[in-house]
């Protein structure tokens, strides 16, 4: 696999510079970060770094266990739990399931950590099913 980036500039509304710099959706890419940066000074917006995702590969069941054994971690999958419309206290707020130590499970505006439960967590409480919509959490969101 090529470690190779390409650039391009980005405004913050979202849309791509092209080579005339207009902004919309078609990105003008180069390998010459030095060039996109210039070219973000002068005309507005961002660069943006494209990387060529790394190719997936099966491990074996032994090297998995090896890498246990040496302090590697397998990060379960978390997920927040979206009520029904119809428990909003507010129609442009959406409320999450929430675990508060002292009540249980409620309903709560926002999403902070105790918003997320993991699958097994989901199945204990009742939560995996109609009416709440579950919503996978990234690495980036936790």
């Amino acid at each position: 696999m090529s470690e190779e980036k390409l650039y391009a500039v980005r405004n913050d509304g979202g849309q791509w510079a092209d080579p005339g710099y207009t902004f919309g959706s078609g990105a003008w890419v180069t390998p010459d970060k030095a060039e996109r940066e210039e070219d973000a000074k002068h005309h507005g917006g961002h660069v943006v770094a494209f990387v060529e995702e790394p190719e997936k590969v099966e491990v074996s069941k032994k090297r998995i266990m090896k890498a246990v054994r040496n302090g590697y971690t397998v990060k379960e999958k978390k997920y927040r739990v979206l009520t029904p419309k119809s428990w909003w206290a507010s129609e442009n707020e959406p409320e999450y399931m929430h675990m508060n130590v002292l009540n249980g499970i409620e309903n709560y505006k926002g999403a902070d950590d105790d918003t997320l439960f993991t699958q097994k967590q989901l199945d204990l409480y009742g939560l995996s099913g109609s009416p709440f919509t579950k919503e996978e959490v990234t690495d980036d969101e936790q």
